[in-house]
């Protein structure tokens, strides 16, 4: 069986006006980045003879339409087959927080 861990990350930006977005740090485009990095942790840094999956299963950011949000949540999972690979995951998640 695959070790399956599970992951949370709080972003914490700074929120504002739609039409002021210069005056932010926006959490979702964070959070946006933060997905598209973890996603290659498996492609990119896992030897291709380990099987790994790293996914990411829930991004919330919740405001109104025209309110850029001040705070984003992910969490997803981590399976693995091999310790190493699941130490090696772990680390890589904290780097790239």
């Amino acid at each position: 069986m695959a070790a399956a861990d599970r992951f949370e990350i709080t972003i914490q930006g700074y929120g504002g006006h739609g039409a002021q977005p210069h005056k932010t740090k926006d959490a979702i485009v964070i959070g946006s980045q933060l997905v598209m990095n973890l996603q290659q942790i498996v492609s990119r840094r896992v030897d291709p003879i380990h099987s790994a999956v790293v996914t990411v299963a829930s991004f919330v950011a919740e405001n109104a339409f025209n309110v850029i949000a001040d705070s984003a949540k992910l969490s997803g999972t981590v399976r693995t087959f091999n310790e190493d690979v699941r130490d090696f995951i772990e680390e890589e998640i904290e780097r790239i927080v």
